[in-house]
């Protein structure tokens, strides 16, 4: 069994919100505690690939029609695969 170094949190629910845990926690036989933790992981893995889409995106519209924006080589061998194509 691996051994991941963990805190405690004391985390207020909102009534309808805990009985929604607890009621799943029944339905699937597993802990509230492993459930909410699953459901902080995820939160937070959305938000990492939701800010990293940001980031990205930013760059884009900061950079786009710039040098930095496509390599003249790369454009101009896709442009010559795409009329190859037709």
């Amino acid at each position: 069994m691996l051994n991941l170094a963990m805190s405690n949190l004391l985390l207020s629910l909102p009534d309808e919100v805990e009985a929604g845990l607890k009621v799943q926690s029944e339905r699937t036989n597993r802990p509230a505690d492993a459930l909410a933790l699953e459901a902080i992981e995820l939160w937070l893995s959305n938000q990492a690939e939701q800010s990293r889409h940001e980031e990205i995106s930013n760059y884009a519209k900061l950079h786009g029609g710039t040098s930095v924006d496509l390599d003249p080589a790369i454009e101009s061998l896709a442009i010559e695969h795409c009329l190859a194509s037709r």
